[in-house]
């Protein structure tokens, strides 16, 4: 299986810090996961994972 991309919108919220735990815990693989959120103290936990982290407000 060739390894993809995953961008997760709001990623750093309750839900997809989750979903980057059980992203990043197992071998689903990925070959570069990305999350959008504006909020910037959760994403420095987000960074924690290894993911790329970008501050946009998507509203």
């Amino acid at each position: 299986m060739d390894k993809f991309r995953l961008v997760i919108p709001r990623g750093a919220g309750f839900v997809g810090r989750n979903l980057i735990r059980v992203l990043s815990s197992g071998n689903y693989g990925m070959k570069e996961v990305t999350v959008l959120d504006k909020d910037r103290e959760n994403l420095e936990y987000v960074k924690k994972h290894g993911v790329k982290a970008l501050c946009v407000d998507l509203a």
